[in-house]
């Protein structure tokens, strides 16, 4: 029981009340982007992607990100450029490792770019 609380189970505010709370401030900026544009909204990937960040690091770090911030921004930039270079599955160095021999042609470089920049990203937030 105490690693439950300790998790957050029995505090003030529940997974459902960060989930409605994220879902509310969603639809709100809907609202306002649709206002002017003859009710269409545009879908922002972006957008989407900071609420469910907020809804998973506020069950974790107790904290919250505005979605409009520019480090938030460029935090979803970064994970999305390292999925889409370095975790996708035709990735060559993921399946034969020995590659990275060849730096520049297998794009070892490359993902050791991407991850320093992650990790550099982190230090700053997060210390």
């Amino acid at each position: 029981m105490k690693k439950l609380r300790d998790f957050g189970f029995g505090k003030a505010r529940t997974m459902e009340e960060t989930i409605q709370e994220e879902a509310d401030s969603l639809l709100d900026h809907m609202e306002r982007e649709s206002q002017g544009n003859v009710g269409i909204w545009r879908v922002d990937s972006n957008r989407l992607s900071a609420v469910a960040l907020n809804i998973l690091w506020s069950s974790v770090g107790g904290y919250r990100f505005d979605p409009e911030s520019q480090n938030i921004k460029k935090h979803i930039a970064l994970n999305t450029e390292l999925f889409e270079k370095v975790l996708r599955p035709t990735n060559l160095l993921s399946v034969f490792p020995f590659l990275k021999i060849f730096p520049k042609l297998s794009g070892y470089d490359e993902h050791g770019e991407i991850h320093k920049r992650c990790r550099e990203f982190m230090k700053v937030r997060f210390t």
